[in-house]
């Protein structure tokens, strides 16, 4: 019987995706990420976010939403205040 993978989803702030030593950065001194690369896991050198910020950036990422439908704040830079705020930021 096989036994599930086990599934680990390394998502660190304020990285670039140049400061991991096995994608090529000599400065970079990450030896057991590059370990665990040489070994089975897998690691992108590109990526696609849907927000520059990483906090919607992670909610989307971990929710499945676009992070203009998940707001809790009023928009206030492109419409007005409204009671349903999440109607209001999808401008």
């Amino acid at each position: 019987m096989t036994r599930p993978p086990n599934i680990i989803i390394f998502n660190p702030d304020q990285w670039r995706g140049d400061v991991m030593g096995h994608l090529g950065n000599p400065a970079a001194m990450t030896p057991n990420l590059d370990r665990a690369v040489e070994d089975d896991c897998v690691s992108f050198a590109n990526a696609f976010v849907q927000a520059t910020v990483c906090t919607p950036s992670r909610c989307s990422f971990m929710t499945g939403w676009y992070p203009t439908s998940l707001t809790t704040a009023p928009c206030t830079t492109c419409c007005t205040t409204t009671a349903d705020s999440r109607t209001c930021c999808k401008c």
